[in-house]
């Protein structure tokens, strides 16, 4: 008898302690469960950002054009042209507008190189290049855009064989052209970007009282960084 009420006794105090014991585990686990990274949060950009001003930074690589063939008059022989490969560097800022449109302001260097074969000449033009583009954000990652460029030329050289020579002075130093392009977000911060751009004025070359034109086509690959917000 005495064991009975002994035993009574024991689980009655004991079984509380147990219940506090699982609370104890089962609130940890919870918290534990909370702190878990939410990979796929984390991966999808998030659309409250979007709505505030970013700064960035831009890094890429360029095909360039010298179109000769599209200078006014045009020339009687076809010119022969190689596409030259470049680099693009700067900073940028992106300015929400009304939705899902934004108003983006680039500040670019753009090292550009071109080849006229016929005559053994190679090109090497670096611009101080200001776009300004509206993108429509299609999809939470995908956007598109088009808008104008200003681009200011800062060097100009003409290369013959081993011979280099400064043409800055003989170079006319505005381009100005159309950009289209598309913009894909791999995460909240790096997005990968690909833009064509067409000059839409004749850019002069006057050489030894002869005078050419051409007009500039590019293609840009980027990456984009926007850690600053």
């Amino acid at each position: 008898m005495y064991y009975v009420i002994a035993s009574l006794l024991l689980i009655s105090v004991s079984f509380p302690g147990v219940l506090k014991g699982c609370d104890i585990v089962d609130n940890k686990n919870q918290a534990f469960v909370n702190q878990l990274p939410n990979s796929l949060s984390d991966a999808t950009p998030d659309l409250e950002e979007d709505r505030k001003v970013r700064f960035g930074l831009k890094l890429g690589a360029g095909v360039s054009n010298m179109n000769f063939n599209k200078s006014f008059p045009k020339p009687t022989l076809h010119v022969d042209a190689t596409r030259g490969v470049g680099g693009v560097v700067g900073l940028l800022i992106e300015v929400p507008v009304y939705q899902k449109f934004f108003l983006q302001q680039e500040y670019l260097y753009t090292h550009l190189t071109g080849k006229a074969k016929g005559e053994g000449l190679t090109y090497i033009l670096g611009y101080l290049s200001l776009p300004v583009i509206i993108k429509y954000r299609a999809t939470p990652r995908l956007s598109v855009g088009m808008g104008g460029q200003f681009d200011l030329l800062l060097y100009a050289k003409e290369r013959y064989e081993s011979t280099s020579t400064n043409i800055i002075h003989e170079t006319e130093e505005r381009n100005i052209g159309i950009a289209v392009g598309m913009d894909y977000r791999l995460t909240d911060r790096v997005s990968l970007d690909a833009r064509f751009m067409h000059g839409i004025n004749h850019i002069g070359m006057t050489q030894k009282k002869t005078n050419q034109e051409f007009k500039l086509e590019l293609f840009q690959f980027s990456v984009v960084l926007k850690p600053f917000k």
